[in-house]
């Protein structure tokens, strides 16, 4: 028997325990935190801000309203440039941290924050990742197990939430009918630690010759729920596929990973299922691959002697779809539905709808170098290391010009995404300035 939505039941009951935390967002209180355990982080003196998206950070924290862009950086710092004191000891991971050991803070780690916590500050909790190994860990030279990521991840990160809420809200806009809310956790901003990774093992190692500036990304606080067999913090089987086929209309595609030449979607949400985590999300312009079972999404054991495919499953769920069963569709009226081609049934091989695709050539990747289209190979995550090699060639004389080019190189990115008929009035999705005076 497959359990999708019996997964999907028991993490929305895990969620409802929490019920101010579901219903309220951002998360405000530690208390509705997972299994959060509680230890102290010291103060990273080198630390700055390189992107930050002010209207989000006022709307979410109104007493920084009549706060200048500058003055938000200083608060950001002052609030959210913090460590773990695992990682802020000498190790074989990064260079050393400029830290300041009379200046530490209480944060809170929940259940499966391996690189990440969550910080108490005025008006409610920032959600920072990046800040290194949790209490008695010992950071190691190895993909997710350094405590850290890099400042071209953390930009590529920050850029590919906002990408798909931009999605999300021109689908609604446009009468996309659906069970979930079709919202991601907003970044606030990001972080330049200061410090480098002693990079031996990243696809990116010969070009920043062994040393990739670390960074870290600020995100809205927010509640997730383990569920026993259900994986870490993913949307149940329907949902996660719903996701991904509305993301594919505008060739978009959790599934950066392929394993055996096969698409696995990668759909993380929080308890009201909004969308986090956007490390394997790529722009494609085509698809080719099978859709493989999405992470996160598992079976209960069956007493047939032969269990469904997962290509029956998929095809079952097409017929939900279509029958109206599951809602997960523009609406018949919609002026986008006529330009929406029929899903194929049996190997989900779909392509982007052409009027509404975002740009793959600014947004996805030189097949030259990345035949495959894997996520940590494209064009935005490529020009968020390039900007890092410059600040660690260049270091502090050149910042503000590197700053200022990231956030044109944002601009332009952002502007291109051009949907027709989308109305003006959205304008950009993030909300980017450069007080051009410091340049």
């Amino acid at each position: 028997m497959k359990c999708g939505a019996y997964s999907m039941l028991l993490f929305l009951s895990v969620c409802l325990l929490a019920n101010e935390a579901f219903s309220s967002f951002p998360v405000r209180d530690h208390h509705h935190l997972e299994n959060a355990s509680r230890e102290l982080a010291v103060r990273v003196k080198s630390a700055k801000v390189l992107i930050g998206n002010y209207d989000l950070l006022r709307e979410d924290f109104p007493h920084l309203n009549t706060v200048s862009d500058e003055g938000i950086d200083e608060w950001l710092i002052n609030n959210a440039a913090y460590i773990s004191e695992s990682q802020s000891q000498p190790n074989e991971v990064n260079t050393p941290i400029f830290k300041d050991d009379l200046d530490r803070k209480a944060v809170y780690r929940p259940l499966g924050y391996g690189r990440a916590f969550v910080l108490p500050v005025q008006g409610g909790l920032i959600d920072v990742k990046g800040t290194g190994v949790r209490d008695g860990v010992i950071p190691a030279n190895a993909s997710h197990a350094n405590g850290l990521m890099s400042l071209g991840e953390a930009i590529r990160e920050f850029t590919m939430q906002g990408l798909v809420q931009q999605i999300f809200n021109h689908a609604k806009y446009f009468g996309y009918q659906s069970q979930q809310p079709l919202e991601t956790v907003r970044s606030y901003a990001v972080i330049d630690w200061g410090f480098s990774i002693k990079d031996s093992f990243s696809t990116f190692k010969e070009m920043n010759h062994g040393s990739m500036r670390a960074g870290a990304i600020i995100r809205q606080a927010h509640s997730r729920k383990m569920v026993e067999g259900a994986g870490n913090h993913f949307l149940g089987k329907d949902e996660a596929i719903e996701v991904e086929m509305l993301l594919r209309q505008y060739g978009v595609t959790s599934s950066g990973n392929i394993v055996d030449g096969i698409d696995i979607p990668d759909v993380q949400g929080s308890c009201d299922l909004r969308l986090f985590d956007f490390g394997t999300y790529i722009v494609m312009d085509k698809f080719s691959n099978d859709l493989g079972s999405p992470l996160g999404a598992v079976d209960e054991e069956s007493d047939d002697e032969e269990a469904p495919s997962e290509n029956q499953y998929w095809r079952d769920f097409e017929q939900r779809m279509l029958s109206g069963e599951r809602k997960g569709s523009f609406p018949e009226d919609s002026e986008l539905h006529k330009y929406i081609e029929p899903r194929q049934t049996y190997q989900f091989i779909q392509q982007p709808n052409p009027s509404i695709a975002i740009p793959f050539g600014l947004w996805g990747h030189d097949r030259r170098i990345n035949p495959k289209g894997r996520c940590h190979l494209d064009n935005v995550r490529h020009f968020g290391e390039l900007c890092s090699v410059q600040i660690n060639t260049r270091g502090s004389s050149d910042y503000q010009f590197i700053r200022y080019a990231v956030l044109q190189y944002l601009e332009y990115a952002f502007n291109t995404v051009h949907f027709k008929w989308f109305p003006k009035h959205f304008g950009r999705l993030v909300p980017l300035r450069c007080n051009k005076a410091n340049h």
